[in-house]
């Protein structure tokens, strides 16, 4: 009996029917009454677009040939960086800041007989000296007198300068330069190129050079080394 009682509940199981469903609905199917507009465009309007060259990206640039083109094509690359660029902008305004600023210095520089070293750093104005001074200037200058003060008052750095301004008034006077206030250091070392006391004085040029324009500190025993510089030229061209 009760073997019956179970091969009955087996046959109600597998009917159809009686079956559980062994899958889920879907309930994000939702139903919409809404009507798609589907656009179809013109086909004059896209013929125009396909004729434009600006809108042909199939095309390959030609490859530059002469030096002008290729520097013309990497300065136009350049500047499509530059302008088409958020950090490429930046970068082309600060290099236009900093150019401006250095041009703005430069200017102050000159307007103010290049002293803006001594500005910054808190010298006394008064105590500068331009070496910008034409042949007339330099004969009225006493440089002799000045050199003696600046060494009694060990001021090497001014001391430096006026012994320089002496050499160059002595070889002008030797005539073995020509000196003009538009003139540099190197147009008086190539004047005095083939003279034997070229080398003295590119050294002597070196260690004004230092000193004036690279603002190195010099001392009594430096300045003694420039001091022996200018006495050897002297001597070679006294004897010369």
């Amino acid at each position: 009996m009760h073997r019956v009682f179970k091969q009955a509940f087996l046959l109600i199981l597998f009917i159809p029917g009686w079956s559980t469903p062994l899958y889920a609905q879907d309930s994000l199917q939702t139903e919409t009454e809404s009507v798609l507009d589907v656009r179809i465009p013109d086909v004059e309007i896209i013929e125009d677009y396909a004729s434009d060259s600006d809108f042909n990206y199939q095309s390959i640039p030609e490859n530059p040939e002469s030096f002008a083109e290729r520097f013309l094509y990497q300065l136009y690359m350049l500047f499509s960086f530059l302008f088409g660029n958020p950090i490429g902008g930046f970068v082309l305004r600060l290099f236009l800041y900093i150019a401006i600023g250095s041009l703005i210095l430069v200017i102050i520089n000159q307007t103010i007989g290049g002293n803006l070293i001594n500005v910054f750093s808190r010298k006394n104005p008064e105590k500068s000296f331009s070496m910008n001074i034409g042949k007339e200037e330099l004969d009225q200058l006493k440089l002799q007198e000045m050199l003696e003060k600046a060494l009694s008052n060990s001021d090497f750095h001014a001391a430096t300068r006026y012994l320089y301004l002496i050499t160059l008034k002595m070889l002008n006077e030797h005539n073995l330069i020509s000196f003009s206030i538009e003139k540099t250091n190197f147009d008086y070392e190539r004047e005095l190129a083939s003279h034997p006391s070229s080398p003295l004085f590119t050294k002597l040029t070196s260690y004004y050079e230092f000193v004036e324009y690279g603002d190195f500190e010099i001392d009594k025993r430096g300045f003694s080394k420039v001091q022996t510089l200018f006495n050897s030229l002297k001597s070679k061209l006294n004897n010369g």
